[in-house]
Formats: C-alpha cells, structure tokens, sequence
C-alpha cells in the first residue's frame, strides 16, 4: 500500500487556468484513439483479450496495457458520474436549469460562479488530501510480467509490462480531503450551496489530480510499444485496439470531470499532523 500526501500530479498552488491547453490536447488525443479502434478493429465476440498466451512476454504486456485502460474506463465511469451529479446537486440547489450531461450541467454551475466573482466574490477551495494506492492489484498484474530467464524486476524485456501494472494499480487509488470552502462577498444561496457541497468536490479534485499523470501518460507507451518488432499479431491486435477504444474513452471522461472541477478553483496544501 502506498500513501501520498498533497496535491497529486497539480502540486501546490494548481489553477484552473494551467488546464486549459492540456486539456485541448487531452480532447483531441481522446478523440483520434477512439477513431483509430473503431476503424480498424472487427467486431470481435467476447473478450477481445482472452486468446493470447499470457506465458509470452509480448502478449502479456498487450494484456496489461489492455487491463489498465479498462480500469481507468470503469474509474472515470464512476469519476465522472460523481462530477456531474455534483454539479447538479448545485444546480438544483440554487434553482438553476439542470443539463443531463457534465460538461453542460458543470457549466451551468460556473456561469453562477463566474456571476459572483464579476459582482467582487472571491471563491476557492483549499483541499488537504490523502490518497492512498493499493499494491495487490500491481502485484495480481504483475504476475503474468514474469520470465522464466530472470525476475521480471531484472529483465528489461517485462518493463512495459510492470509499467502498464502501475496503472492499474493507480486506477484502483483512493482519497480523502479536508476542504474548506474559503469564500468573501459571496451570496448566502451560492455559498451555503458551496460549503455543502465541499467535501465531495474536495475529494474529485483530489483523485483527478492523483490520476492526471496516469491517464495522460498511458498513451504514449503504449502506441510506442505496438511499434516494436513482432508484437502485435492478430491475437493481440484484438486486444490493443480494444484498449485503444478504452483509452480514448478515459481520456475525454477525463476532460469531462476536470472541466467540470474547474468551477471552483483549488489550493492544495498539505495535511497538519
């Protein structure tokens, strides 16, 4: 089990306003995945996956990147979700149209902020977080990274492989956050409204930031990987291009809920003992 404090991939002192040019490259790297595994990938009945040899090094690491990217899709699922619920409960609160997806539900929100703060309001959120990762989920993955020629750890051959269990591992990362809503000039609806949403959002913002690095650096070493010599046969490309539709798709839920999250601008400070 590992155990971080602070601000995840962010740090300190993070702002809505560094997400901006990311998070236009995040959208449109999204899109092209999705793109690329719906036009080049058959319909495959099943598990796409489940007819590679684990026991060959090369399919197993497909297998990890595919494992990885269908964690990230079923935690961005529930991330997302919780963005766009949270937004709406504010919605609903300050008796302003509720929209029935993120980015326009979220919307709605910071529209009634950004009002606030054109009339003198200062709002924020300083978030005091805690993420902690479990190590068997690394460790069940890990375990089809092994060679018979030496510890995995020793072989260069099972690196991608252990990298892609990493993520994995990351996806499954849990947190928790002190947040105090740190507010002036702010009406009494949008600011009872905010402090009683604090906390959940305290807690988005936290594992966002803690999964920014994963879901944004999962791509690149994977597409890298599938150019490496005598890789990807049929059996595997079945699998990584159903990987690459999942990524695709974590990417733009990703966008989703840090575009909603960033409504309310976060300071990220480390937990008191």
């Amino acid at each position: 089990m590992t155990t971080r404090l602070g601000g995840g991939a962010r740090g300190t002192g993070y702002t809505p306003f560094m997400r901006a040019c990311p998070a236009a490259r995040t959208l449109a790297v999204a899109i092209a995945l999705v793109l690329l595994a719906a036009c080049s990938s058959e319909e495959v009945a099943g598990d796409p996956c489940s007819r590679l040899d684990l026991s060959l090094i090369g399919q197993a690491t497909v297998k990890a990147y595919a494992d990885a990217a269908a964690a990230l899709r079923s935690r961005f699922d529930e991330i997302e979700g919780r963005v766009f619920h949270i937004c709406d409960a504010m919605n609903a609160t300050l008796a302003l149209g509720r929209p029935r997806n993120t980015y326009e539900a979220c919307g709605t929100f910071r529209a009634r902020v950004n009002e606030a703060r054109d009339a003198g309001a200062e709002i924020a959120l300083q978030i005091s977080p805690s993420c902690t990762v479990q190590g068997a989920a690394r460790d069940r993955c890990e375990d089809k990274c092994q060679l018979e020629s030496c510890a995995s750890a020793e072989c260069p051959e099972s690196t991608p492989c252990r990298d892609a269990c990493g993520a994995v591992a990351e996806a499954g990362v849990e947190c928790t956050a002190d947040t105090v809503a740190v507010t002036s000039d702010v009406d009494a609806e949008l600011g009872s409204a905010i402090s009683l949403n604090a906390g959940e959002w305290g807690t988005l913002e936290s594992l966002v930031a803690e999964l920014e690095a994963t879901v944004t650096e999962l791509g690149p070493p994977m597409l890298a990987y599938a150019q490496t010599a005598d890789v990807i046969g049929k059996d595997e490309q079945d699998c990584y291009q159903d990987a690459l539709g999942n990524l695709g798709v974590v990417l733009i839920s990703f966008d989703a809920s840090r575009d909603g999250l960033a409504s309310l601008p976060p300071v990220f400070t480390k937990p008191t003992n």
